[in-house]
């Protein structure tokens, strides 16, 4: 008994380049080689760019933070001196 190897999946439009396919199996989202390829590179660079912009958002936060911090450490030790001028033990 041999299994049937024309069995398709329905016709599909290429996500890369719009052309009309037969798909030989569930998950084909692309006509060819080619396209499939195409694709997986569009798809890494997106990443890429999503990872830098995450990046540099999470740098700006970093920052904005550490001088939020160096500025609290600066009133707690204003707030100590003015605590020690005054007689008060800590």
């Amino acid at each position: 008994m041999t299994r049937e190897s024309s069995r398709t999946y329905g016709k599909r439009i290429c996500l890369v380049c719009g052309t009309t396919f037969d798909a030989k199996y569930a998950a084909q989202l692309t006509c060819c080689d080619e396209c499939r390829k195409m694709r997986g590179n569009m798809l890494k660079s997106t990443r890429e760019k999503m990872q830098r912009k995450e990046f540099g958002e999470l740098k700006n936060e970093i920052i904005v933070l550490r001088n939020e911090v160096r500025q609290l450490r600066q009133e707690n030790q204003d707030l100590h001196e003015q605590l020690t001028l005054c007689g008060v033990r800590l």
